[in-house]
């Protein structure tokens, strides 16, 4: 399981254009976003990064399209693995 300090290092690691494509779709909320990219260039962890922040921040739900369900696949896999769910406090 990863840890926030382990996400926060990762973001650090991002290129600079996509760190400013992540704060971007941040900072303006209920907009669709669109990232194109060649491979490789962390596509994929925006995403994810950007969707924890909706969902667990802004407390809203995020629809996620992608061209094959393999590629959706991945996606969830590793939204639930970097952002697991934590318990609700009763």
């Amino acid at each position: 399981m990863t840890t926030r300090e382990d996400r926060r290092r990762s973001i650090e690691e991002l290129s600079e254009a996509t760190r400013r494509v992540l704060h971007e779709f941040l900072d303006d909320r209920g907009r669709l976003a669109v990232v194109q990219a060649p491979p490789g260039s962390g596509k994929t962890h925006v995403l994810i990064e950007a969707a924890a922040h909706v969902v667990t921040r802004l407390r809203n739900r995020v629809a996620i399209a992608t061209p094959t369900n393999s590629q959706a696949d991945q996606i969830c896999i590793r939204f639930a693995r970097d952002h697991p769910r934590e318990p609700d406090a009763d």
